[in-house]
């Protein structure tokens, strides 16, 4: 590990605000000896943050990390492939732990977080989303149902264009049976 990786790190956690602890275990993570199998400063960062931030609970997007360190998507997936098959774990967030963060950037009221939790796991029985989709959409659904005008705004691009999509807004958009069961 380099002076670079050290600093490339301190900015990475700086912009993306985590806790402080997720910094020092990421730091502790770069002298992992695994971490030689991956070549470059930006795959070692983006690996050490989101392995420990997902072990730590913090629901941390790819995206924001890819968004942070300039790197695109098939690099970060190369560097966790590598991560995994050496032997390092990677934990898998569900649309629980998203649940929060994302009720929170939608500025709804704590209440519509346990309603978006029911969502979730009916969303879940209906049809195949990945745990963040799922997620974004039962806080989207619990504000409504609560009166309380999401703000959309808040989300990335992606997850937003997404949300417009699944939610049925737009001139194109079209809702499938698996969505049309999970709104009604």
């Amino acid at each position: 590990m380099g002076i670079g990786c050290a600093d490339l790190l301190g900015y990475t956690c700086e912009v993306l605000s985590v806790p402080s602890y997720v910094k020092q275990g990421a730091l502790r993570l770069l002298q992992d000896p695994k971490m030689v199998e991956l070549r470059s400063c930006e795959q070692r960062v983006a690996v050490s943050v989101l392995v420990v931030s997902r072990e730590s609970g913090i629901p941390l997007s790819t995206e924001e990390v890819i968004y942070v360190l300039k790197i695109n998507k098939a690099f970060l997936l190369r560097a966790l492939w590598k991560w995994k098959k050496v032997g390092g774990s990677f934990k898998e967030l569900s649309d629980m732990d998203w649940i929060p963060q994302i009720n929170q950037r939608f500025g709804l009221p704590p209440t519509c977080e346990r309603r978006a939790r029911e969502i979730s796991s009916m969303l879940r029985q209906v049809g195949y989303l990945d745990p963040k989709r799922r997620a974004l959409a039962s806080c989207y659904l619990s504000g409504l149902e609560h009166g309380v005008s999401p703000k959309v705004s808040a989300l990335q691009k992606a997850d937003r264009l997404w949300l417009f999509r699944f939610a049925g807004f737009g001139r194109r958009s079209k809702r499938s049976k698996v969505q049309q069961r999970a709104l009604t």
